[in-house]
């Protein structure tokens, strides 16, 4: 399981904790001080998936690209590549704890869900899939908005996606297939 150790200005009080360790450390997670825009890594958990503005995404976009992961992966999923995203946020299941690292990965998988380009689905389904597991967890707020993207994707067709036990593997093409086995 993949944690990432955040380093910014602001230490953030996890939100829901099982008092169990995330996993083994990995790479840390620098965020440039005041280039953030205000609670743009909480938006995953905290908007309903048809509420996104121009003004959220763009947010979303100065997040991802302000953040610096030493993780390979972090820069095809700040660039938007689904896989990358993908891979990186099934590393961190199961969820035990809300903090800066989740919402870092999270926020990352958000953009590729909210852009115009390949897999959007697959990304769409992470994001509900790990809300589910933090709603579980306990978070009421994440129920609601896991709801929302359950909703989106019913209304998407993307109703046995959602069903299905490896909810992703059949969205990515095979190339994208191929990158996410290797860095998962």
């Amino acid at each position: 399981m993949l944690s990432l150790t955040a380093v910014s200005s602001k230490k953030r009080e996890p939100d829901c904790d099982t008092g169990a360790s995330s996993g083994p450390s990995s790479a840390p997670v620098r965020l440039s001080p005041g280039s953030r825009a205000p609670q743009a890594d909480r938006l995953w958990r905290s908007r309903d998936a048809d509420a996104f503005t121009d003004a959220d995404r763009e947010a979303i976009r100065s997040f991802v690209s302000a953040a610096v992961v030493d993780d390979p992966r972090w820069i095809g999923a700040s660039t938007g590549n689904t896989a990358d995203a993908t891979a990186m946020a099934v590393a961190v299941w199961p969820v035990q704890r809300l903090d800066a690292d989740l919402d870092a990965v999270m926020t990352a998988l958000l953009n590729c869900a909210l852009s115009n380009g390949n897999n959007t689905k697959a990304a769409a389904i992470i994001l509900f899939q790990t809300l589910t597991q933090v709603g579980a967890r306990g978070k009421r707020s994440c129920k609601s908005v896991a709801a929302s993207w359950q909703n989106k994707l019913r209304r998407d067709d993307y109703e046995e996606a959602i069903r299905r036990r490896q909810p992703v593997r059949h969205l990515l093409n095979s190339s994208e297939h191929s990158q996410a086995v290797k860095a998962a």
